[in-house]
């Protein structure tokens, strides 16, 4: 299939199932089917994904009768009740139009850097999600208590993670029978596709202005081009995952502004479902979305307006809120264990002077972690600022300070841009910032990224807010202005005005995007899987039959051996995990097998026979190492019971190239070694 065609079933397997829950629901609008039906749609993906897991069927096929009973609900609905369509303003038009520019924009950068859905991607995080993706659709298991399961073959033990984005990716797979494919094919529609129009749709509810769809529209053209949060996160540390819920949140917004009226149930479920997506692309996204709204609803109570809407619509919401907590109970469960994990996190920080940090904040930075040789910014250092942006930034929040209804937009910016400033500049063990921070790993690149989900709204709507202003000063003043309607001609201006900045500065932001993600696809920087290792990878296929588990160190990308063939490997993740402790030892002390008893049991009682060895694997942080197996802080790249394998009697390579062998162990191994010499889960300690 064309990779055209993969991307549009994907936009149509994101909107599509939403738009008719809302349908449904008496709730449709042109916000909300921009902005929640992507929400709702991965919802039902969710709920499917429970339902396959309780009757024990294939998730897709609970995907498929859930979409068709909300297809009849729709249909019914459109029945008995035919929505009427008003016509569009030349405001909603432009602001549409300036919006999709946006949609393009993001697009080619993601997609010209991908380089190719068959691309895979080379950090760590992405891999990890094309394999739960693989497992998904290899399976058809995608409930909270099978993903992600640590042992391949047997599907247990299983470490919770929310997989809802996977559980989209992997219905992709029957289109594209690649989850290599299909993971890129997600990670675009959400990121590129839904995040822009998820901006647009919240910003044209927050502002109900004759111009303020224009103006949405300019908030989804600057979301599009920023480097943060989507980009960063799959370029700097790999955070998939989140990045594609934060690209979701805005739309929760449209959700609430728009569902959580009083009296009305159905909605009230359509608001639950949403916030119950969000839970399962990543819990701390609902953790965004709820201090975000304790902040706000602060800001409201302030004023006498605020606190009407309050009084109407926080019965609702509470109600909403408590059918949430029922319907993500299984997830919640689920996850519980690692909660101390999360917030637990090491934390690896050097603190900054404030006024770096501040400057950094500002001048929206790119950050450290941002590649120097980057084709425009290869002269200037790790320093790069969205600066034009920037002025713009500023200008809108000066804007939103003099608009009161505005206000609460500037002090949610304020409070995450706070946050970030007191824990990167030795507040990191602060009470309340310790405790905030460890919902997000204590992770420096998820912190920083939470005011930039905010900054492209406080742009839009503040310079709209000063250009209504302007507006009416002119028209007081002078007798020509008085005569002329101000919302066409303002939204006709601000069309322009987003051309001239997307082929201005926002040409220059888009790029430097393109050229991120493309060290991560297309134009890697640290790779981990190469066509040498394709090959081996096929090699292992051609001889299936003859292969139970295969060894391998998952820093060197050899998980793609299950994402491209099915055939399990043992370690899935870079510096292995607790829950296949007996992986971590033997990636210590596998070249012992000749005389240790220990390992050639654990290679027996883990039916393990083919062992996989890269010779290209990037320096990693061993932060956070079971056991700190991987000895002192620094850098990890390598395990080191898989080196001088050639020395090793027990094993014989049957495949080499120049960046990858394979071994056979010796099958005399798994009929002599003693099953009583091992544990299934051997201690580990530092390595010496």
């Amino acid at each position: 299939m064309s990779d055209q065609f993969v991307l549009l079933v994907a936009v149509a397997v994101l909107f599509v199932p939403g738009a008719l829950v809302l349908v449904a629901a008496k709730a449709v609008s042109p916000a909300a089917l921009l902005g929640v039906a992507p929400l709702l749609s991965i919802g039902l993906i969710s709920v499917s994904a429970f339902v396959g897991q309780v009757f024990g069927v294939n998730y897709g096929w609970a995907v498929a009768v859930l979409v068709g009973l909300s297809t009849a609900a729709a249909a019914v609905q459109l029945i008995r009740e035919r929505p009427v369509i008003s016509r569009p303003t030349l405001p909603q038009l432009a602001g549409l139009a300036v919006a999709l520019l946006g949609v393009a924009v993001a697009a080619r950068s993601w997609l010209r850097g991908i380089g190719g859905l068959d691309t895979p991607p080379q950090t760590h995080d992405p891999i990890t999600h094309t394999m739960i993706t693989a497992f998904i659709a290899r399976t058809g298991e995608a409930g909270p208590g099978a993903v992600q399961a640590t042992d391949l073959l047997s599907g247990e033990p299983v470490r919770y993670y929310p997989a809802a984005f996977h559980s989209f990716a992997a219905l992709l797979t029957h289109v594209s029978s690649d989850p290599v494919v299909a993971l890129n094919a997600a990670t675009v529609v959400i990121c590129a596709v839904a995040g822009p129009l998820g901006i647009f749709a919240a910003a044209s509810r927050i502002e109900a202005g004759p111009t303020a769809p224009a103006f949405a529209g300019l908030a989804a053209l600057f979301s599009a081009m920023l480097f943060r949060p989507a980009v960063e996160l799959s370029h700097d540390a790999g955070i998939l995952a989140f990045a594609v819920g934060l690209a979701l949140l805005p739309g929760f917004t449209v959700c609430v502004l728009d569902l959580a009226g009083p009296r009305q149930v159905g909605r009230l479920l359509v608001l639950a479902l949403a916030a119950l997506a969000l839970l399962t692309e990543h819990p701390s996204v609902l953790f965004v979305a709820a201090l975000s709204g304790v902040l706000v609803g602060g800001c409201l109570a302030a004023t006498a307006s605020g606190r009407l809407w309050l009084r109407a619509h926080a019965p609702a919401l509470g109600l909403a809120g408590a059918v949430t907590i029922v319907l993500a109970a299984p997830w919640l469960l689920a996850g519980s264990a690692l909660r101390s994990q999360v917030t637990g996190f090491p934390l690896s920080l050097q603190p900054d002077a404030v006024g770096d940090v501040l400057e950094r904040i500002a001048l929206f930075a790119y950050g450290p972690g941002f590649d120097v040789e980057l084709g425009p910014f290869s002269d200037r250092g790790w320093d790069l600022y969205h600066l034009i942006f920037a002025v713009l930034f500023w200008i809108g929040f000066a804007g939103c300070l003099v608009d009161r209804r505005l206000r609460p937009l500037a002090v949610l910016w304020g409070a995450w841009a706070g946050l970030y400033l007191i824990w990167a500049s030795g507040g990191a063990g602060a009470p309340v910032v310790k405790q905030i921070a460890g919902v997000f790993y204590s992770s420096a690149n998820r912190l920083f990224d939470l005011p930039w989900i905010v900054a492209p709204v406080i742009a839009a709507l503040g310079l709209g807010s000063l250009a209504l202003h302007a507006a009416r000063i002119l028209r007081s003043r002078w007798q020509l202005a008085a005569r002329v309607r101000p919302a066409p001609v303002v939204a006709l201006a601000v069309a322009l005005a987003a051309v001239l900045y997307a082929a201005g500065p926002g040409a220059t932001y888009a790029e430097a995007n393109q050229l991120a993600v493309a060290n991560r696809w297309s134009d890697p920087i640290a790779i981990r899987v190469s066509a040498q290792d394709r090959a081996a990878f096929e090699y292992l296929a051609s001889v299936r039959d003859e292969v139970g588990r295969v060894l391998n160190s998952a820093n060197d990308g050899s998980t793609y051996l299950y994402v491209y063939t099915g055939l399990p490997v043992v370690n899935v993740y870079p510096v292995g995990n607790t829950e296949t402790q007996y992986g971590i030892y033997l990636m210590q002390y596998f070249n012992r097998i000749d005389d240790s008893e220990q390992v050639r049991c654990l290679v027996r009682r883990w039916d393990i026979t083919h062992v996989f060895v890269s010779r290209s694997a990037p320096l990693i942080s061993n932060i956070g190492s079971p056991g700190d197996w991987t000895g002192p802080p620094g850098q990890f790249r390598y395990a080191p019971g898989l080196a001088d394998l050639d020395d090793v009697a027990s094993v014989t390579e049957v495949f080499g190239n120049d960046d990858a062998s394979v071994y056979r162990i010796d099958p005399e191994v798994a009929r002599t070694a003693d099953l009583d010499a091992c544990s299934e889960s051997p201690s580990v300690a530092p390595s010496p």
